[in-house]
Order: structure tokens, then C-alpha cells, then sequence
């Protein structure tokens, strides 16, 4: 058992990709091997170590073996029946099965399956030399990961993210003779580009002393995390000596992390009158096109300072500062720029011009989409439970505004500022509050986790936006299909969720969507509502997933049809804490056994229950008990109390055991019968009043 080294270096790697990439090859490598029987010490999983830097992309496991361990191969055949005729002999069958495993029939052995007795071939297959499955398991490796966009290079037609540059093989000392795309493996690695005396070639003498020797010698930290976390550290002493506190937003870390081999934080500033432009346009401007992070300080106000982080430790620092300072001041100047045309050109005057920008070709521009947003936007205030305490005057305004700084000079310049330059717009030219915050709120949440609307106006365009999107595109047949959704649907949907339940809006979705669809004039698809409304609420089933709910409870709630969100996440949680209660079990088995009775009967059943044929005891006190919980359960509903009436109803459970222990239900005598059924449908009813409780059975 000896430490196994895999690394690949290239030209500069994607950093936004190099984490995603490094991870599939390290993994990929891993399953390779295990899946032909290699094992770590103790015949433990492989322990290993993965590596990345913009040139690179390491493996280091612990402990391989030379050799893979030899494979014991079953493969099954035809079934005996048909693998011998009446007298005996082989059919085709037997003999075609044999011939493929290169034995004769009589070398066959047979082994009893669930499906009947069946020939099997038995044999051992000598594990293979740890090069020559590395080999295989690497050009498998390489073929499938999950790259954009490959490219060729020089004479060959081999396509890789980016050109081989050199591959590192070592098991232990022992360099494995093995190669990619035509690069063959030594036991060299490359130093940093700069920093080790010009890409400086480092041999490798042992596997053990890669990441140390590329450290020492090649001024290169293999290790990511380590660089990041060093990156964190040194923007941390930077921040103090500033007296401030410099902001670590984590995309921007790990992109940083992936351009750099040795980080070397260093510290500029710009000058103060740019403070002057909104916080979000410095900070993008920083962010995007520098990859600097920002410093606030103690009141968490930003200052005029920004912390770069340089791949080279440089013998002279200032000017490496004055060279990102002349850079960042015209970047910042722009800006300066762009904001003060917007201001001049005004909201109302960038809201005209969506009239000529197509937002789809079938649903017409942005601003028709921004006039059906305000009208839904009023229309869901109408419809939803609670009182919303904004006005529809706010609303209407807010949808008319929200999309108008898609045409500013601002947002063409920094897509992530749409909507946060709306409302400082919207501020400067004296919007009322609501309208301001609801242009940038009605964007939220972008993404999972994101903040929510804060305002009502805000929630309410937000929504209003999405079931605008998702009945427009459903409309015109362009719904999300398997792994694609070139319009966010899925994404749409889950924050129209998100909005529904964390902020608690009382809201049935089937008259929402419904008027959202009369609003079009060209929307063909059939069931539209139907097909719109089950889509979002099927996003529910990976909600609750996600909360540790089993699968049949939320599909009991989902049976009983409720279209609004958030009472059925009251359901939800009624029916999971019932399910805990030691009556569930019974309940939802007669429950279960009920639907089916009345599944046979084939539907068309009375659910009105003659009390003079009430013959049994048992039927008698099912009967008084269900008259008795449908009056207690009742105001419950209406409140929807649901775990309370679930928790009374658990006290069916002994009458309904001693009717379906003592009562015959499919009497001989047919009146008799239906009442029965009656009383049974009864008692489905109750429960699906809040849910299909049967879907809890076993």
C-alpha cells in the first residue's frame, strides 16, 4: 500500500469552474478505483486529498495497492425451463448462453432467483495493474466531466477545457506510465509561473511530499482551502489596520481563491467623491470587473478603501497598489457617468421605452408585462385573507416603474444592480417609499436563501411577477422539460412559495392564476390553470422534503386539492403530528380499507345514513360517535385548527375497530349494505375534510 499522486496541470482553468471541476475528477477517480476493488488500509473506503490551483487540478490518496484484486463474476443466463427441451437437451437458449461465456453447457452452473432457477457462468477475472486501470479510469474520467465549453489545441482533435500542459503519475516513488491526450506522465510538477524562477520544472520525488515541495520550492499553495482560508486571514489584518471591516462575500472568495497560486492581499483606495454614487454601484463595480472586496467601518458605512489580492508576492507592493488604483478610478468614474444620465433621463421616460423591447415574441413587450403584473398585483390584494397595508395606487405605480431601469445606462453596465437602481431612481425623483422599495423588492427572493419583500407592496408585485412569467410561458407551450428551464420556472415558482408561506399571505392561487391567464389574448394551451397551478404546487414536495416530511403525508394533503399554500402547509403540519399519535396506524388502515369498499362500489353512493338500520351496537356507536365529531370539529375547520380536529377525530379510533371487527359491511341484505357504505363514506369524509388519511398506511 502506497501513496497514489495524480495531477494534471493546464493552461489557466475557468475559476469559477475550477472548484466544480476539481471535485469531479477527484471523485471521479475514486469511484473508478473502488469500483474495481481497491480499498485503503483495513479494506477501508480510499482516504484521499484533492487539490486546485488556476494550473492545476491534484489527487492524493493514502494507500493504493499495486494491483487491483482479482473479480469474482456471476452472469446469469436463461431460465432452466428454457435452457433444456422435455428430453433434456440444451435449446439454442442454453447454448447461445454458453458460447458467449466461451465454456460449454455442462460447465454452466445453476442458482435459484426470485424469477426461477437459471443458468449461471461463474468466473474469475484477474484484477489489473494499477497503471493500466489508472489508465482506463482516468480517459473515463477526463470524458465526463462536467465542462461547458472544450476546446482543441495545436494539431490534435482531443477537446479538454483547456490545453494539457503536463501529468503527474507517482504510486509511492514509482512514476505509472500513463498519458492524456498524447501528454505523457513523469514525476514533474510547475512551480508558480513567477514566483519559482520562470515555471520552474520540480521534480517529485515522493508522493508524501508533493503539497510541502510545491509550497517550499514552487511558491505555490496546492491546498484550497488553506489559501482561502489564508486569503480570509490577511483580509482580516488589512481590515483592522484600516479600522474597518472588510466585507467577505463567499462567490467572490472563491473566485478569488481559484486565480490565485500564492495570495498576497494588498490594500487601495479611491477617491472620496465616489461615495457620492449608491453603495451597490461601487461594490459591483469593485466585485465584477476588479475582484476586489469592499471595507465598511464601524457604523457598517463604506469606506473609500478596497483589498485586492495579488498571485505574487511583490518586492514592491506601493506600486502594485498605484497600478489597481489608476485602474479602479476610471471604472469608478464610468459609473459616476451612467448614474448621472439615468438621473436626468428619469423612471417615467426609461418606463416608455420597454414598450419597444420584447420580453417574449408571443407575450409582448416588457411594459405590457409590467402593465398585467400591476393588475394582478391589485387583484391578489383583493383576493388574498388578510388586509395588505399598502394601497393599489402603490401597487399600480410600482409595477408601471419596476422594469424601467432595464433600460438605464446603470443596469447595462452592471446587470446584478436591476431593480436596486429603480429604487434609488425612484428615491431621488420623490417616489413615495413603497413604491420605491417594492421596484427592488418585487425581484425577491433571486435565489435560494435570498432576503424576502419587507414591504406589502413589494410582496405583492413579487408575486404578481412570477404567476405573470410562469402563466405566460405555460401558455405558450414553452414549459420546463426534464433538466431544462430556459425561464427559471422552477426557480419562479419556489420564490413565489417562499413569499406565500414565510410571510404568512392567505392566498388561494386557482382565481389568481385564472385571472392572470384572462389578461393574455393569445394563450392556447389547454388547461392552462390546471397545468399552472399543479407545477408550483408540486415544487412542495421537495419543500417539504427538505423539512424531514415523509413523502405519503405530504401526498395525503396534496389528494385533498387545496390550492392555496399556505393551508395546506397548516395541513401539513397537522397531519405529520398525527401521524406520530399511536391511533394513526389504525386509523389511516380503516381509512385505507374504507376507500377501497367504497372504490369497488363504483361510485354513485349515498353518504345520508338511516339511523332505523342501525341494526348493530357496534354501527350504532360509530354512527353517534361520527354525529358528535363532526358538530366538535367543525368550528375547527373553519379556523383551520387542523392539528386540534385531528386530534379529536383520534378519538374514532376504538368505535371504528369495533365496527370493522363486529359489522359485516357487505350485507346480503342491500339496504342494509349501502347504509353501511354510507356510514363508511361518512367517515372518509370527516378525514378528508383535511386529509386523504389512507395514504398513511403501511
Amino acid at each position: 500500500m502506497k501513496p497514489l499522486l495524480l495531477e494534471i496541470g493546464t493552461e489557466e482553468l475557468p475559476p469559477t469552474a475550477l472548484l466544480a471541476l476539481t471535485t469531479a475528477f477527484a471523485e471521479g477517480v475514486i469511484n473508478g478505483l473502488s469500483a474495481a476493488g481497491l480499498r485503503g488500509e483495513n479494506g477501508n473506503s480510499l482516504a484521499y486529498q484533492q487539490f486546485a490551483t488556476p494550473r492545476r487540478m491534484a489527487l492524493l490518496i493514502d494507500g493504493v495497492a499495486d494491483t487491483a484484486p482479482d473479480q469474482h463474476i456471476e452472469k446469469l443466463g436463461p431460465n432452466i425451463k428454457a435452457a433444456f427441451d422435455g428430453d433434456g437437451h440444451a435449446t439454442k437458449a442454453a447454448l447461445g448462453f454458453a458460447s458467449g461465456c466461451g465454456v460449454s453447457v455442462d460447465q454452466l452452473q445453476r442458482k435459484d432467483t426470485p424469477k426461477g432457477e437459471r443458468l449461471m457462468f461463474i468466473s474469475r477475472e484477474p484484477g489489473l495493474p494499477l497503471a493500466e486501470l489508472l489508465q482506463q479510469v482516468l480517459s473515463d474520467v477526463l470524458a465526463k466531466l462536467p465542462i461547458p465549453k472544450r476546446m482543441r489545441w495545436a494539431a490534435r482533435r482531443d477537446e479538454f477545457i483547456r490545453p494539457l500542459k503536463w501529468l503527474l503519475a507517482l504510486h509511492g516513488e514509482q512514476v505509472l506510465p500513463i498519458q492524456a491526450f498524447g501528454v505523457h506522465a513523469d514525476n514533474t510538477s510547475r512551480g508558480h509561473r513567477f514566483m519559482s524562477g520562470g515555471d520552474q520544472t520540480l521534480v517529485i520525488a515522493n508522493a508524501h511530499e508533493y503539497e510541502q515541495r510545491l509550497k517550499d520550492d514552487g511558491k505555490v499553495i496546492a491546498n484550497y482551502d488553506a489559501r482561502k482560508q489564508l486569503i480570509v486571514a490577511q483580509l482580516d489584518a488589512l481590515g483592522k489596520t484600516l479600522a474597518g471591516e472588510v466585507v467577505v462575500d463567499a462567490a467572490l472568495l472563491d473566485e478569488v481563491c481559484s486565480l490565485v497560486e500564492w495570495p498576497h492581499c494588498l490594500a487601495g483606495k479611491f477617491d472620496t467623491g465616489f461615495l457620492a454614487l449608491p453603495d451597490e454601484a461601487l461594490v459591483s463595480s469593485m466585485q465584477s470587473h476588479q475582484k476586489y472586496f469592499h471595507v465598511l467601518d464601524a457604523s457598517g458605512a463604506l469606506m473609500p478603501h478596497f483589498i485586492t489580492v495579488s498571485n505574487i508576492d511583490s518586492k514592491d507592493p506601493p506600486q502594485v497598489v498605484n497600478g489597481n488604483e489608476r485602474v479602479i478610478r476610471p471604472r469608478l468614474a464610468d459609473a459616476q457617468f451612467f448614474y448621472a444620465n439615468d438621473s436626468k433621463l428619469g423612471l417615467q421616460a426609461m418606463a416608455e421605452r420597454l414598450r419597444s423591447i420584447v420580453f417574449q415574441d408571443k407575450l409582448g413587450s416588457i411594459a405590457d408585462k409590467a402593465a398585467r403584473v400591476g393588475n394582478l398585483a391589485q387583484y391578489i390584494g383583493d383576493q388574498a385573507s388578510q388586509d395588505f397595508s399598502s394601497s393599489d395606487a402603490f401597487a399600480a405605480r410600482a409595477a408601471h416603474l419596476c422594469k424601467a431601469d432595464l433600460v438605464s445606462d446603470m443596469v447595462g453596465e452592471f446587470a446584478d444592480l436591476q431593480g436596486t437602481m429603480g429604487r434609488y431612481y425612484a428615491v431621488n425623483e420623490g417616489e413615495p417609499a413603497d413604491v420605491a422599495s417594492a421596484i427592488e423588492e418585487h425581484y425577491l427572493p433571486r435565489h435560494a436563501g435570498d432576503r424576502l419583500p419587507t414591504t406589502d407592496t413589494g410582496a405583492r408585485l413579487s408575486l404578481a411577477d412570477r404567476l405573470d412569467t410562469l402563466v405566460g410561458i405555460f401558455g405558450i407551450g414553452q414549459a420546463p422539460t426534464g433538466s431544462k428551464d430556459p425561464f427559471a420556472l422552477r426557480r419562479a415558482s419556489l420564490g413565489l412559495l417562499r413569499v406565500l408561506l414565510e410571510k404568512n399571505i392567505d392566498l388561494a392561487l386557482r382565481p389568481v392564476i385564472e385571472f392572470a391567464i384572462a389578461q393574455h389574448t393569445n394563450l392556447s394551451e389547454p388547461d392552462l390553470d390546471d397545468k399552472v397551478l399543479d407545477y408550483v404546487l408540486d415544487r412542495l414536495r421537495g419543500w417539504y422534503a427538505d423539512q424531514h416530511i415523509a413523502t405519503e403525508i405530504v401526498q395525503s394533503v396534496l389528494n385533498t386539492g387545496s390550492d392555496n399554500p399556505l393551508d395546506i402547509d397548516q395541513r401539513m403540519h397537522a397531519v405529520s403530528a398525527f401521524s406520530n399519535m399511536e391511533q394513526a396506524d389504525t386509523l389511516a388502515a380503516a381509512n385505507k380499507r374504507v376507500k377501497n369498499l367504497l372504490a369497488k362500489q363504483g361510485g354513485g353512493l349515498s353518504s345520508t345514513v338511516d339511523t332505523s338500520l342501525l341494526i348493530e351496537p357496534a354501527e350504532q356507536a360509530l354512527a353517534e360517535q361520527l354525529t358528535a365529531m363532526k358538530a366538535t370539529t367543525a368550528p375547527l375547520l373553519n379556523e383551520r385548527r387542523y392539528a386540534e380536529a385531528l386530534q379529536t377525530l383520534a378519538g374514532l379510533k376504538e368505535p371504528v375497530d369495533a365496527f370493522f371487527d363486529n359489522v359485516m359491511v357487505m350485507d346480503e341484505d342491500l339496504a342494509l349494505r349501502n347504509n353501511r357504505l354510507a356510514l363508511l363514506q361518512q367517515l372518509g369524509d370527516v378525514f378528508g375534510q383535511i386529509a386523504d388519511i389512507s395514504q398513511l398506511a403501511q
